[in-house]
């Protein structure tokens, strides 16, 4: 999984002598995590984790909407301030 693939290339960078925190890791967590905010924390928290620093979501069916606007309006931000 995508995990693994972030292990992989610290071990390429390492090869390589590149430092792997100078490559920007993107991810499209799928299906989309906007069951509630706090699964939405959760999800990136463990991507990050992971080692990824770039997210990118899907906009979510109807009945998400709400969800995914509460966590653009309070956590993001904040999300945004910590990188």
């Amino acid at each position: 999984g995508a995990i693994e693939r972030m292990r992989l290339l610290d071990e390429k960078c390492a090869e390589v002598g590149r430092d792997p925190k100078t490559i920007n890791r993107s991810i499209w967590p799928m299906p989309h995590p906007f069951e509630s905010v706090d699964n939405v924390k959760q999800v990136i928290a463990s991507y990050r984790e992971a080692g990824f620093n770039d997210f990118v979501f899907t906009w979510p069916p109807d009945e998400y909407e709400d969800v995914m606007r509460q966590f653009a309006r309070d956590v993001l931000p904040e999300l945004r301030a910590s990188t």
